[in-house]
């Protein structure tokens, strides 16, 4: 891999979890007692006073991917690399793939800004650096209360044989990075979405990974916004009526319930299943489970009436001779995935390939 420590800033190594910040420490021959922003700034600093340092590679896998979001968009024709260079250096005032240039917070706005960029193993990735004003917090001095802008970085990574732009960091703004990127290339390319992958089920994503589906928060296909008192009587007395009957073993309550219920609602709605009549009413659902939820006989029996918008899959990865296992999370509205603890480019590039470039 390319040398990119010239572009790792300190929330890059932030991300990072304490063990791999102890690693590097001890790569580097650094202390590597104290709490994780101890050590951060530790391996911070020896980086600025050594710019010219080749950290290993897996140490190098971590520093741009750690715990991240990824968004990814495809590009209808391939970029050379050699073009992309020039198209991004020329539209600054700096070389980003020799400096990093952050500028003072006053002058970073919403629209992100090109701090610096690399080249990555065997040419096929860029990587490009961007920071942009994401908030005003408040902050008291003395007797009054100062707005105070805090930034935010994101980490656009162009593979070249793929035609594939990856925005790594708050996929909320994946969007306006790419825009801004394409203004900066200025180039006859066309960039869409990645969407076929988050438009059918969650569970095809865990078996193309060879995971399990542990956890899902889903929304009923069915919405019933005319509900009147009745009706909602009528349902949660079919419930008390199932409790009722579960503690006496006396079924005439439930049966009672169950003809008011019929009573309450048209044949029409009432041809629906009950199930689904009840899980209208909710915001959300959630099911969980330690290992494979679509074994679970009531994932099963409610799926029909659930459309799963969020689910966590976990996945095994073996590198370096080493089987791990890892946990996504999978956005459907937000088509992207968000990787719950730090994992190594490859890790990245394994879920890339077989959702993305499968």
């Amino acid at each position: 891999m390319h040398n990119i420590t010239n572009i790792v800033m300190v929330n890059d190594l932030q991300s990072l979890s304490k063990q791999i910040l102890s690693d590097i420490c001890i790569d580097l021959s650094l202390d590597d007692s104290g709490n994780k922003a101890d050590l951060v700034m530790k391996i911070q600093d020896y980086i600025n006073e050594n710019t010219d340092i080749v950290l290993p590679n897996r140490v190098n896998n971590y520093l741009l991917a750690g715990q991240t979001s990824c968004k990814w968009y495809r590009l209808n024709q391939r970029v050379e690399e050699q073009t992309l260079v020039e198209k991004i250096t020329n539209d600054l005032s700096f070389n980003p793939f020799l400096e990093i240039n952050v500028p003072s917070i006053e002058s970073i706005k919403a629209t992100p800004l090109i701090v610096s960029a690399g080249k990555g193993e065997d040419t096929n990735k860029i990587y490009i650096r961007y920071i942009y004003r994401s908030g005003i917090a408040q902050k008291a001095h003395g007797n009054t209360i100062q707005p105070v802008a805090y930034t935010t970085t994101s980490t656009v990574v162009i593979y070249l044989k793929e035609k594939l732009i990856e925005v790594r960091g708050n996929t909320r703004k994946a969007s306006t990075i790419v825009e801004e990127l394409t203004r900066t290339l200025n180039l006859q390319v066309s960039v869409e979405e990645v969407r076929a992958p988050f438009e059918g089920d969650i569970e095809d994503i865990a078996d193309r990974l060879e995971g399990v589906f542990i956890d899902a928060r889903s929304k009923t296909d069915l919405v019933f916004d005319e509900f009147d008192e009745d009706n909602v009587t009528a349902i949660a007395a079919v419930l008390e009526g199932i409790d009722d009957f579960f503690e006496t073993s006396d079924s005439s309550k439930l049966n009672e319930s169950l003809y008011a219920a019929q009573e309450a609602f048209d044949k029409q709605s009432f041809s629906i299943p009950f199930s689904a009549l009840v899980l209208s009413g909710m915001d959300q659902v959630g099911l969980a489970s330690e290992s494979e939820l679509r074994d679970l006989p009531l994932f099963s029996y409610l799926r029909p009436q659930l459309a799963p918008h969020t689910g966590f899959i976990k996945f095994n990865f073996t590198e370096n001779g080493l089987k791990k296992s890892y946990t996504i999370q999978v956005g459907k509205s937000t088509k992207s995935i968000n990787f719950k603890t730090p994992v190594s480019e490859e890790v990245i590039d394994y879920v890339k390939d077989k959702i993305i470039v499968d």
